[in-house]
């Protein structure tokens, strides 16, 4: 946020809109990271203010994009899919493709969140051949992930270990370990719901060992809850012990 101030102020000085409008965005998303939303719609609606005085159709509508998504962090998934939908006609008007494609991609995220299972593969099988379209690999892999996780939802786990598989593989060659072992996670989970324990530990085991060597202490947490429930599932005496305990 510091040096993104700091260059605001000079390319103000210099005459820079461009540049100027944006170190304006950026400084929105460092309040996102934050979770400063009530500071990030304002620096937001700053940096969309700037845009539309100087004519930057293109940069407005990548900052209605970047509004529609911190609605969605905020739980707000009405105002953030209206949103979505007013973005990607913007961006079908001035030819931006790629937040067109994003629009998609995040909209699908929301539809899993909502249990809409069907919209969501069909948003994110959207996004992807957009963004094959533009030779996007990180972007195609995530809309794979996408597509998988609806599928699990949906309740085929044929298929969503099928997509799973193939997201990982472009996971490995963008080289992105902790979207790797974010894949095996939910591929662990699918086992788990196959009644493949054993396979779901050894996913579980290697995603634990890539989470703790970066930090992410959150998703080491998470892979020792889903451990534990692999063992649970692989464990005769604790499988019977479940079938005599009542319904909760």
């Amino acid at each position: 946020l510091r040096a993104y101030r700091r260059a605001f102020q000079v390319f103000q000085r210099q005459g820079q809109a461009q540049d100027a409008a944006i170190a304006l965005r950026n400084m929105a998303v460092c309040h996102t990271n934050l979770n400063a939303f009530s500071q990030a719609f304002r620096t937001y609606a700053r940096a969309r203010a700037y845009g539309v005085s100087h004519g930057f159709a293109l940069f407005v509508a990548e900052v209605d994009y970047n509004v529609a998504y911190v609605h969605y962090l905020r739980g707000e998934y009405g105002r953030a899919i209206a949103l979505y939908r007013e973005t990607r006609l913007a961006c079908q008007t001035v030819g931006d493709r790629y937040h067109e494609a994003l629009c998609d991609l995040y909209q699908a995220e929301m539809f899993l969140d909502l249990n809409m299972a069907t919209e969501a593969s069909d948003l994110a099988m959207a996004s992807l051949e957009r963004f094959t379209g533009l030779s996007m690999a990180y972007e195609s892999a995530k809309a794979t992930a996408v597509l998988a996780m609806a599928a699990s939802a949906a309740g085929d786990t044929t298929l969503a270990l099928e997509r799973f598989r193939d997201a990982r593989a472009r996971f490995l060659r963008e080289e992105n370990r902790v979207w790797t072992a974010l894949i095996d996670v939910h591929m662990a989970a699918a086992h788990v719901k196959a009644g493949e324990p054993e396979t779901a530990a050894d996913l579980l085991a290697s995603s634990r060992a890539v989470f703790a060597s970066v930090g992410l202490s959150k998703k080491v947490a998470l892979c020792d809850v889903l451990l534990g429930r692999a063992a649970l599932e692989g464990d005769p005496a604790a499988q019977r012990r479940r079938r005599h305990l009542p319904a909760s």
